[in-house]
């Protein structure tokens, strides 16, 4: 029997996956039925900005997808009345363990990493947890986890970015206003 394709042996698309995985983090239940409205939106991103021809050799790059941020906020803000934030608080070194628990425990965020197997291509994934032995993914592809004794030896975090959920504006004047009419 044949063994059946996964995702990353016709595409590389674990970027899109990584932040769909991650928006399942932050969302609830009911945007689960736009996911893949919203990852049509970033494949056609990915085409206006011609990053989609780089995909079948090397993945989508970091600064890629620091260019999908933009529009995927955008997206979510205009079309589902979700609003986050993306930053990229490491930029320019390998993320360490410490880097990654310092966002991982915070209320309505997400963390993506980009993970680099023995110095070779990228995989971008949602970060689920880390334990005392292993970090765990919400993955596309294969890492469900790593052990954390291969970080630094076998496995590097070339690249990290943080999603995190934000109160909608609208919310925030509401409580306002009702706080100073107490």
């Amino acid at each position: 029997m044949k063994q059946p394709y996964l995702q990353g042996w016709l595409d590389y698309y674990c970027g899109l996956y990584s932040i769909a995985n991650s928006l399942r983090k932050i969302t609830d239940r009911s945007f689960n039925k736009y996911q893949t409205a919203v990852f049509a939106r970033l494949v056609e991103k990915l085409i206006d900005l011609k990053a989609i021809y780089n995909i079948e050799r090397k993945g989508i790059a970091s600064s890629t997808m620091q260019r999908l941020f933009p529009c995927l906020r955008r997206l979510l803000q205009d079309d589902y009345d979700i609003h986050i934030e993306v930053s990229q608080p490491f930029s320019n070194k390998y993320v360490s363990l410490d880097d990654i628990r310092e966002y991982l425990g915070q209320k309505n965020t997400a963390v993506l990493l980009a993970i680099q197997q023995n110095r070779g291509m990228k995989h971008w994934s949602s970060v689920r947890s880390i334990n005392k032995k292993t970090i765990k993914f919400d993955d596309s592809w294969v890492w469900s986890s790593l052990n954390l004794s291969d970080i630094g030896s076998v496995y590097e975090f070339s690249s990290m970015f943080v999603i995190r959920r934000v109160q909608d504006k609208c919310q925030n004047k509401l409580h306002h206003k009702l706080t100073n009419e107490k």
